[in-house]
């Protein structure tokens, strides 16, 4: 577990070089991701509230605040995948978003995987 010794250490330095103290811990909802087990362990540890974040979520929210948006964009995610809010993995979204959440407007067709926990929710396409 190196590579998870190295994230806490890391982020130690961060937050020292930077004095910063955060007050949300943002993570991704993929349970097996070793940066999402690190943040959950590090908000619990010291008492900072914790949110999911989905991952085509977290790519359009990162582009609506480079540029200032706060109000609902279209944002299309075409990054592979990431998982969904149904417990399954999604690719190839199209979201109404805004800063408050977002609305699953559209995808490309589901297709189940190998090795994947839990297969497509709607194995037909757009919910």
């Amino acid at each position: 577990m190196r590579l998870y010794s190295s994230l806490r250490r890391r982020s130690r330095n961060l937050g020292d070089v930077y004095r910063v103290v955060p007050e949300l811990v943002a993570y991704d909802l993929h349970p097996r991701y070793l940066s999402s087990s690190w943040a959950q362990e590090y908000g619990k540890k010291n008492g900072i509230p914790l949110i999911g974040i989905q991952h085509h979520y977290a790519h359009i929210g990162s582009v609506m605040a480079e540029h200032g948006l706060s109000g609902k964009v279209v944002g299309v995610a075409f990054d592979g995948t990431g998982y969904g809010t149904d417990g399954t993995l999604w690719g190839g979204e199209f979201l109404i978003a805004h800063s408050r959440g977002f609305r699953r407007a559209g995808h490309l067709k589901c297709i189940p995987l190998p090795g994947a926990k839990r297969q497509c929710a709607n194995p037909g396409g757009s919910r």
